[in-house]
């Protein structure tokens, strides 16, 4: 069973678990907030998330493999972002991801991101997913899926989503 959890109901040894994934190099390198995070400071952040901000600790059998999130802005998604365990799979992360945006997508218009430029990983990743980028600054892409373009694209992830249809998956959230 994958869970998908509110980081609002998560123990202080999920938050730890959650937090020294986060705190892995690889992915603070890829963050806007390249600084290692405490565990007190991470728990006074969750404590101040508003009704905008959606964070979910990942879990498989158990175990904490990664985080997503998104914050919201009217009917859309104004920033997404996926993070997961240097000892993940990719296949466990790409069928993650599918799940995040079939979730997100079935509940708001479109997903907005950015992603550093030097990112090139990330650029990869979410252009497989059909993400386009709509502009560019010095440091950042910006980039959008919407739902029409998800239903088009995945028409061609076809392999991906016999996988997911095997998964029995959940969300849970707070709902505020």
């Amino acid at each position: 069973m994958w869970i998908f959890k509110d980081y609002k109901v998560l123990s202080q040894d999920e938050h730890q678990k959650i937090l020294e994934i986060r705190n892995e190099e690889k992915i603070r390198e890829a963050s806007r907030s390249s600084h290692t995070i405490s565990l007190q400071d991470h728990l006074q952040w969750v404590d101040l998330l508003d009704d905008s901000q959606h964070y979910f600790a990942l879990f498989i059998d158990d175990e904490v493999i990664g985080g997503l999130n998104y914050t919201l802005k009217d009917d859309s998604i104004k920033n997404w972002g996926i993070f997961f365990s240097e000892n993940a799979k990719p296949l466990i992360a790409s069928l993650a991801t599918y799940i995040f945006i079939e979730y997100m997508l079935s509940k708001y218009r479109s997903l907005n991101s950015e992603v550093l430029k030097e990112n090139t990983q990330a650029v990869k990743f979410n252009n497989y997913f059909g993400v386009n980028i709509i502009k560019e600054d010095e440091e950042f892409l910006y980039l959008q899926l919407t739902q029409e373009m998800w239903q088009e694209h995945k028409k061609r992830l076809k392999l991906l989503q016999k996988r997911v249809a095997m998964i029995e998956y959940k969300f849970n959230k707070v709902e505020r």
